[in-house]
């Protein structure tokens, strides 16, 4: 998996895990929906502001963003 798919697959699952939409995260977040749904889906990887802004409004830390990267 790459970067980007492991970002979007525990983002997806820490969504799922807190209740939370992703229309919602991204209201919460500022990013527009469709940023944000090309990020879930592995389409592209986030700048580290964008990986912050998600990893502050969901309460975890980036590195459990990226929890299962091995290059």
């Amino acid at each position: 998996m790459t970067i980007a798919e492991v970002f979007g697959k525990n983002v997806t699952y820490t969504l799922e895990d807190k209740g939370m939409t992703q229309t919602r995260l991204a209201e919460l977040t500022g990013l527009e929906r469709s940023h944000l749904n090309r990020l879930v889906h592995g389409q592209g990887g986030p700048s580290l502001y964008t990986a912050f802004v998600i990893a502050k409004v969901l309460d975890v830390t980036i590195d459990m963003l990226l929890e299962g990267f091995n290059e």
